[in-house]
């Protein structure tokens, strides 16, 4: 392989210099040229891809997410105060439309896998009770039960009695 690793001996073979790089400098050429277009109508980002998945591309000096990129080059600007989400669920597609604007808040609400989401889906505590206004108040951001408290409150009272008559 004339010395060189794979990546090298690659590029020696098919243009005759291990250091040659194709450079697109056109952002549109580039980027259609990192998707991969799959039955299921995403355009999957074939270039670098972050640990959580979503795809980056470097447009004049400037890492951007991809699905952002996108989104801007193919709709508009993304409104102040919004999103970008992924509607087929998959972080590597690109496809503007798989991609919707929206809050944060609707973004993590959506997430089949957030723990926020999820909790956010529930009807019912632990103990099986109803969590409606009457029953529910928040603490430290989190819903919390009021009859899971008092049974909570009126066992910790029973513990401390039993607890005062077994030290006298």
């Amino acid at each position: 392989m004339h010395g060189y690793c794979i990546k090298h001996h690659r590029r020696w073979a098919a243009h005759g210099d291990p250091l040659y790089v194709k450079n697109i400098q056109d952002p549109v050429e580039r980027f259609h040229a990192k998707v991969k277009r799959l039955e299921s109508g995403c355009w999957e980002w074939q270039g670098e891809i972050l640990s959580n998945g979503y795809g980056r591309i470097c447009v004049r000096q400037r890492r951007e997410l991809a699905h952002r990129w996108s989104y801007e080059h193919h709709v508009g600007p993304i409104p102040d105060g919004l999103v970008i989400d992924h509607e087929c669920n998959n972080p590597r597609c690109v496809n503007p439309d798989h991609l919707r604007p929206m809050t944060q808040q609707e973004n993590v609400l959506r997430s089949e896998t957030d723990l926020a989401a999820i909790n956010a889906r529930k009807t019912h505590c632990l103990r099986g009770h109803e969590f409606d206004s009457a029953n529910t108040y928040m603490q430290r951001g989190t819903r919390q039960c009021r009859k899971c408290k008092c049974i909570r409150e009126r066992d910790r009272q029973r513990r401390r009695r039993a607890e005062r008559l077994v030290s006298t």
